[in-house]
């Protein structure tokens, strides 16, 4: 995303110098913040320390801790060509740049690839996997998601700290 740097800088004017961000490059994921303190999930422990001084390159999107709703509303104001959208259940704000969706993401490979959206299998938990769920031939949503997730799916299985996405596919292909 080539406003990686405005969303940074934006994201220090309005919630402090300090805040904790983190970044989803194509080759990486970069934050500036020790994971164990705030997001001790699998998948962050090999992260790219960074102070973000340099923005990385090839940026898809960009996550800032913000307490206050109310910076959420400014940080809106303030960068009119990204979606601020928040992970439900948490302080995290989620910044990719306006339209781009997961949905539109699967219309795009679909057109490409001459297929159909109602050929796709799609698994999601959060509120930014509702619509894709609802494009997809078959929407799957995991036993921890929002419920709005739950609700566009078609199948609801297990967690995702849980093997259920494996054993899923196993069963939806007879790999068993």
């Amino acid at each position: 995303m080539a406003e990686t740097g405005s969303i940074i800088k934006k994201a220090r004017e309005i919630v402090g110098s300090g805040v904790l961000l983190d970044a989803d490059a194509s080759n990486a994921h970069y934050r500036n913040y020790p994971v164990t303190e705030h997001r001790v999930q699998t998948g962050f422990e090999d992260s790219v320390d960074t102070d973000f001084s340099t923005p990385p390159d090839n940026v898809l999107m960009v996550c800032v801790k913000m307490e206050s709703p109310d910076d959420a509303v400014k940080m809106r104001a303030a960068l009119p060509f990204a979606d601020v959208v928040r992970f439900v259940g948490s302080d995290w704000y989620k910044l990719t740049r306006k339209g781009v969706t997961k949905a539109l993401g699967i219309e795009k490979l679909c057109e490409a690839l001459c297929l159909s959206p109602k050929n796709i299998v799609a698994f999601g938990d959060d509120l930014a996997d509702v619509e894709m769920l609802r494009l997809s031939g078959l929407g799957v949503a995991m036993e921890n998601a929002v419920p709005e997730a739950k609700r566009a799916a078609d199948v609801v299985i297990g967690g995702h700290n849980t093997d259920a996405i494996a054993d899923f596919l196993e069963g939806l292909f007879d790999l068993r």
